[in-house]
């Protein structure tokens, strides 16, 4: 038996898209559990486009804040 799932870049890609409250969380736990596995550059590329369509360019400093916010906890 086979299972087809999303990679974790397009699973973050589309939590971020979507933008709730829930997806914040979700995505922050992603990034934590994926911490230095993830092709950031792709999840950016994919992202930006998206949401420049959807009027909320802002979420990408938000996705990038959680990223820094991410790696320094788990750098200490």
């Amino acid at each position: 038996m086979t299972l087809t799932t999303c990679s974790a870049e397009d699973l973050l890609t589309h939590k971020v898209f979507a933008g709730r409250g829930v997806d914040w969380g979700d995505a922050e736990q992603l990034l934590v559990r994926q911490h230095g596995k993830l092709n950031l550059a792709q999840v950016r590329a994919e992202l930006g486009p998206l949401l420049e369509l959807k009027g909320q360019p802002e979420a990408m400093a938000r996705l990038d804040e959680i990223i820094v916010l991410v790696s320094r906890r788990l750098s200490a």
